[in-house]
């Protein structure tokens, strides 16, 4: 059983699912009044019914087991775009609020038939996160239960081809100020690796990346004085873990989180690095 199919059933009955006698009744009524010709016992008859009974049953679960069980509804939140290389499934939303303390969060699970092994220690590192993330609002609502805070976690899709997966979750907090961070998790799905940028840049690679991004910082504040990055002798804008992606034209983008070269109203600075510079390809 594939680990998806393992958290859908582990939901599911964990739960006491019932249906409703009014749902009940109405599946039966509406399968007492399909048209009779279409389910005369003919050859195929049986199969017919059955197909029947199977679309009212769907209507059923799409419409009214959101309603009746919300960790099903959580759990079944989004169902993959058909043509999708990777699949992904929010499989569970959190949300709480009391008027000073407001918590949504909406945790993604990745299915790669292809790279299971990659995609396993993706979702292990993405709930490790969500989980620290979650727990650090409910201690701090115990710390503080007269203040005020909101965290917001989600999640969107960079990239999703036959080549290359790349996944960013996003972490907005907001109490006195407000912080947002971020991390992207690649899969390399011709080679089958579950990617950081230390597996595609050496060190010296890195150094010239570097240079190029601090040149880059220091021609934008010349051009414009709205523009300010923190500039320090040992900064070190970017390691091994350094947060990229791709975009549309497949140049390496390097990204930064809240205040981690700038001030705040500067927000979450990227930075474009030319494939001549990178020396990156990827299909």
């Amino acid at each position: 059983m594939k680990e998806f199919d393992k958290s859908i059933k582990k939901n599911i009955t964990k739960e006491n699912l019932e249906m409703p006698s009014y749902v009940s009744h109405m599946i039966g009524d509406t399968l007492e009044n399909l048209p009779e010709k279409e389910y005369k016992l003919q050859k195929y008859g049986y199969q017919q019914k059955w197909i029947a009974f199977a679309a009212v049953l769907s209507v059923f679960l799409l419409i009214f087991m959101p309603n009746i069980n919300v960790t099903y509804a959580q759990t079944l939140e989004s169902v993959p775009i058909i043509g999708d290389i990777v699949k992904i499934f929010t499989i569970h939303k959190d949300i709480y609020e009391d008027g000073k303390h407001e918590l949504q969060a909406e945790i993604p699970m990745v299915d790669d038939d292809k790279n299971q092994e990659e995609a396993t220690l993706m979702n292990k590192d993405i709930e490790q996160l969500s989980t620290a993330v979650i727990q650090k609002f409910y201690e701090e609502i115990e710390l503080s239960k007269n203040g005020y805070g909101s965290i917001y976690l989600d999640y969107e899709v960079i990239m999703n081809n036959a080549s290359w997966f790349s996944l960013k979750l996003n972490v907005n907090e907001i109490t006195g100020s407000s912080d947002s961070y971020a991390k992207i998790y690649h899969i390399d799905r011709i080679n089958g690796r579950y990617v950081q940028l230390k597996d595609l840049l050496n060190e010296d690679e890195m150094k010239k990346i570097e240079a190029y991004i601090l040149k880059t910082m220091q021609s934008q504040m010349e051009q414009d004085k709205k523009i300010e990055y923190v500039i320090e002798d040992d900064l070190k804008l970017i390691t091994g873990e350094s947060n990229f992606y791709f975009n549309e034209n497949m140049d390496l983008v390097i990204v930064y989180n809240k205040y981690e070269i700038a001030p705040g109203y500067m927000g979450c600075p990227e930075f474009i690095i030319p494939k001549e510079i990178s020396k990156i390809t990827i299909e």
